[in-house]
């Protein structure tokens, strides 16, 4: 009983929103230059509480969390990582992303937020992996047809 607590108390899963609008939808194909909204996620345990670090001993310091944010583009040439940020938990949102608006080039992209150690930036904690969440979008010319009356 007392492990499971424990467990329940780790980071299980990510809460992402679009406070802002400009939501990034899963598979979307959005015209090139189209803004990505302002990101807002909390790291939530398995209980659906809000954490910022990880649970330690009152006298022991606990680990904070970061989560990172990267957009790839998938080319014929290889992934190329083409915006790499990192946010701690502060004033207005829990973590957040500013818009981004310099997605121009045609192709397939995933944006990919995962959760990391302070100290380390490592990605796993205890042996298991600490939560991510991936989208994948495409950035396509997209023609628009004026009609005339």
């Amino acid at each position: 009983k007392y492990v499971e607590d424990e467990m329940a108390r780790l980071p299980d899963r990510l809460s992402v929103t679009w406070p802002e609008g400009d939501e990034l939808l899963p598979n979307e194909i959005r015209p090139a230059g189209t803004p990505i909204g302002a990101l807002r996620i909390e790291i939530l345990n398995k209980k659906g509480e809000a954490m910022q670090k990880l649970p330690g001993t009152s006298h022991g310091g606990s680990k904070k969390l970061l989560v990172e944010l990267k957009v790839i583009l998938h080319s014929s040439s290889g992934n190329k990582e083409i915006i790499s940020h990192i946010s701690q938990h502060g004033g207005k949102w829990p973590y957040w992303f500013k818009k981004m608006e310099n997605i121009q080039k045609l192709g397939n992209y995933t944006l990919k937020l995962q959760v990391v150690l302070n100290e380390s930036n490592a990605d796993t904690y205890a042996g298991r992996p600490l939560p991510s969440k991936a989208i994948k979008f495409s950035v396509k010319v997209v023609y628009l047809y004026i009609m005339k009356k």
